[in-house]
Formats: structure tokens, sequence, C-alpha cells
């Protein structure tokens, strides 16, 4: 008996352990392991880790595991759910092979089945919270470490937002990464953080720290343009003060937008009116090319020199950096229709698809639609059974919201932070591929389903018991 509980114990750990490698391995594939074969650095050895850990970890628990139900949810609409994935993961693996793609693109085949796997895990021992919280602390850092280095950008040069800080702004994290992401990923993991945040607001006392950590995300998101991004969160806001206020005395509900939601909307404005203002005035800049030059400059100095050149150089040109970030005017789509019309006339297997980033395989470009994506890598199979998922998710968000009623009460909070952000990664597949392939999104979009489905079978559960 003591040996079960002790293997127990360990297997609950090697879980745990692998949704840990799982989110440090984002950002890698089978590429990296070729990279250090042919030259063993620091950061090739760091990505390689990073890549092959949760396939050791993985093993591991194979290899100890005796009783392969204990893989295998207790929820028959869990069940359900993993069987769509799995039926899409295995059509996409198969057409990926027979459209001879890449064959290092076949890494997110692998690791999504490890995901599917640990979530599985994780509904029948209980985990779903704790996965929350570590959902939490990786984006955490994750934003903290972009978010400071966008925020350098946007303090240290002309522009007024953070559109086109990919991929020189983040350049020296290159050393831990593969891939940096772009502004409107950083946008997605701040919003991820922002929903619970806000909404946990709603419920509590507004200190400082917590409104300074509110605005610090809000600016974030503000400077991102994200537009898919930032018109989402205006519904969000909507909805959330609809539903969950609409009994609440009206001055505290006004009090709670103008601090929650206006607040640091103007802020933000007023700080890039105001760096706007700095950069348009010759009296500023010339202050401040006095003062650097009076302080600081020296004949070794000479990164403070070319600070100087460079506020000289502004006053030849146009400081009048956008507040919006330049569009197209030509494509309000940012060129994405023009892909989609691509997929739809190269993609010669229409029914499975290409494979892994069938996209990039067609048109040598991010489809940046969830349906495009799908389709172009496992045809019209993938997206019935993407249309099953999504309607599953509608679902549930309906069925917890206005059926049940959920409230918002702090034991609530993961549960009502899961609806949004379940609505939020459906929303954005208008215009990126979201959870169609391995990525924060899919990380994200499967746990606050299945966060989801464990409340409606407590919730039925009740019921019956009621009757």
């Amino acid at each position: 008996m003591h040996k079960l509980i002790s293997r127990e114990k360990n297997l609950n750990f090697l879980f745990i352990i692998l949704y840990l490698s799982i989110w440090g391995c984002i950002d890698t594939n089978f590429e990296n392991i070729f990279k250090f074969l042919n030259e063993s650095n620091f950061r090739n050895t760091l990505l390689l880790i990073r890549s092959t850990l949760p396939y050791l970890i993985f093993s591991i628990i194979i290899f100890i595991s005796v009783d392969i139900k204990k893989f295998i949810s207790k929820n028959k609409n869990i069940n359900f759910i993993f069987l769509i994935f799995l039926l899409l993961f295995c059509l996409t693996l198969f057409s990926h092979f027979l459209s001879n793609n890449y064959y290092i693109f076949t890494y997110y085949f692998f690791i999504s089945i490890f995901l599917i796997f640990y979530f599985s895990y994780a509904s029948n021992k209980g985990f779903l919270d704790i996965s929350f919280f570590i959902s939490i602390f990786f984006l955490s850092l994750l934003v903290l470490v972009y978010g400071f280095l966008s925020i350098k950008y946007f303090l240290t040069t002309h522009n007024l937002n953070l559109y086109g800080t990919f991929p020189d702004v983040y350049a020296s994290l290159l050393v831990f990464s593969s891939n940096v992401i772009r502004s409107s990923g950083l946008a997605r993991n701040t919003v991820i953080l922002l929903i619970p945040l806000y909404l946990f607001l709603l419920i509590s006392p507004i200190s400082k720290k917590k409104f300074i950590l509110l605005f610090f995300l809000s600016f974030l998101l503000y400077l991102s343009q994200s537009r898919l991004v930032l018109i989402y969160l205006l519904m969000f806001f909507f909805f959330s003060i609809i539903i969950f206020h609409r009994k609440e005395k009206m001055d505290k509900l006004l009090r709670k937008i103008l601090i929650l939601i206006v607040l640091p909307f103007l802020l933000t404005g007023i700080i890039v009116v105001s760096k706007k203002q700095i950069l348009t005035n010759d009296f500023l800049v010339n202050l401040i090319i006095n003062v650097y030059t009076k302080k600081n400059i020296t004949e070794e100095n000479v990164d403070v020199e070319e600070k100087i050149n460079y506020l000289k150089k502004l006053k030849e040109k146009d400081r009048r950096g956008p507040f919006i970030r330049k569009i197209d005017e030509t494509t309000f789509s940012s060129g994405r229709v023009l892909y989609w019309n691509q997929i739809l006339e190269k993609n010669q297997r229409i029914w499975i698809g290409n494979g892994f980033l069938g996209d990039r395989f067609l048109i040598n470009n991010n489809a940046s639609n969830l349906f495009f994506y799908s389709y172009a890598s496992g045809g019209l199979i993938s997206l019935i059974l993407l249309t099953i998922i999504i309607l599953r998710s509608f679902y549930v968000c309906v069925n917890l919201i206005f059926i049940n009623k959920i409230e918002l009460k702090k034991e609530n909070l993961i549960l009502i932070s899961s609806i949004f952000l379940l609505s939020f990664f459906v929303f954005r597949g208008i215009g990126e591929n979201s959870f169609g392939i391995f990525s924060i999104d899919m990380i994200i979009f499967l746990q606050s389903l299945l966060i989801c489905e464990k409340k409606i079978e407590i919730l039925n559960k009740i019921n019956v018991k009621k009757k």
C-alpha cells in the first residue's frame, strides 16, 4: 500500500514537471536538435534541453505507469473533446507525410499529444487549478521581460506605439529563444493576465499596487495596438459589467468603471501625448541636448555622444511619430485576405490538407486565421472537427453564464476567467491561427475548456441530487 501511494505521488509530480516542460518548449522544434549537433554552444544546448525535456519526462511517465486508464479522463465530455483533438492531430500528421512537408514540424504532433495526456490526467486528479496558476506564472515572466524591453523601446525612441518592435527590440532574448513574439503576441499574453486581474478587482478593494499592475498591463495592451485584442477587450469590459454588476448601485459601478477602464486609458493617452510634445518641441529637444552635453559627455563617453547625435538628427526629421500604427490604406486586413485566397487556390488536398504549418507550406506565410490555417493543414475534415470544438466551447460558455448564472465571487474567479479566455481564443481565430497549432493559445484554450467542463459536471451532479 505504501509503495502504491509513493508511486502515485511520483506520478503526480512527474505530470506537473511534464506541464512545466511543455510550457518551457514553446517556440522550439526538432530543428533545435540538428542545430545542436552542428554546433554545441550555450544557446543551442539550452534550446536542445527545452525542446527535448517533454519527451524525456513523458517517456519516464510511460515507463513507470502500470495502469494506462489513469491517463483517461472520467468525464465523458472531456473524453469527447480529446477524441476530436486526437483525430485532428492524427489527420494532420497523416497529411503531413503525404505532402512531403518539413519533418521538423511533426514536433508539434507529439507535444500536442503530451498536452492532451497531461490535461486528461489533471482533470482526474484535480490539477486544473494548479495548471491555471502555472500558466499565470509563465505568462507573467514573459510579459515582465517583453514588457520591460517594450517600454524601454517606447521611452528611448521616437515611436508612439509598440507596433514594429519585432524582431530587433527583442534580439537580446534570442539567446534563450529560437523565435521572439510580435506585438500581437505580447498583447495576447497581456490580456490573458488582465482578464483575471480585472475580474478580481471588480470584487475586491483597489489598492495602489493593484492599480499599478493593472495600468502596466493596460499600457502594454493599448500601445501594442492589436486590433482584435482591443476589440475583444472592449466587449469583455462591457459584458463583465452588464452580466456581473447589473444589480450594483450606480455610484459604485461608475467608480469601478472610472478606475479600472477610463483612468488607465487616460493615463496612457497623457503619456503618449506628452512624449509627442517633447519630440515635436525644438525647445525641449535642445534642452535635453544641453543637459546631456553639460553633465555627461566626455571623450570616452561615446554612448552619450551617439545619443545626442540621434536627438540632433530627430530635429531634422519628422518627429511626430504616429499615435496609431501605420496601416496599409489598400488593405484593412493587413494582407490576410490575400493569404486566404492564395490558400484556397493552392491547396490541392481539399479534404486532408498538408500537415502541420500547412499555411507556410502552401504560401510561405502565416494564414492569420484559425479556419484557413485548419483548412491548409487538415483540409475540410479538420474544419469539421474544429467547428465541433468551437460549438462545444460556445455551449459551455452560454451554459455557465446564462443558464447556471455563475456569480462573480472569489471562489469562481478561475472559472469565470476561463470562460472569457475561452471566448477570447475563439474570437482571436478571426485574425490569428490561435489554438489551431501547438502554442500558448492551445494550452490556455484547452485548460480553460476543461475547467469549464469540470464545473458543468459538478453542477449537473448537484441538479440530479436536487431532483
